[in-house]
């Protein structure tokens, strides 16, 4: 078995997506057309509550 250097979440906050600050050094971008199919996947993912979504 190989050692990993693994983390873990110390702390968890729920905010509203209203406080949410995009990075602005955030290199990535999406194009529209990536934005519709990413919130397609969303649509298409059951809400049961053990699958939290990591912005």
């Amino acid at each position: 078995m190989t050692d990993r250097n693994v983390s873990t979440t110390e702390r968890l906050e729920r905010v509203s997506i209203e406080k949410l600050i995009p990075y602005a050094r955030n290199a990535r971008t999406h194009s529209d057309e990536q934005i519709l199919q990413l919130r397609a996947t969303q649509t298409r993912i059951p809400p049961d509550g053990t699958r939290p979504k990591i912005l």
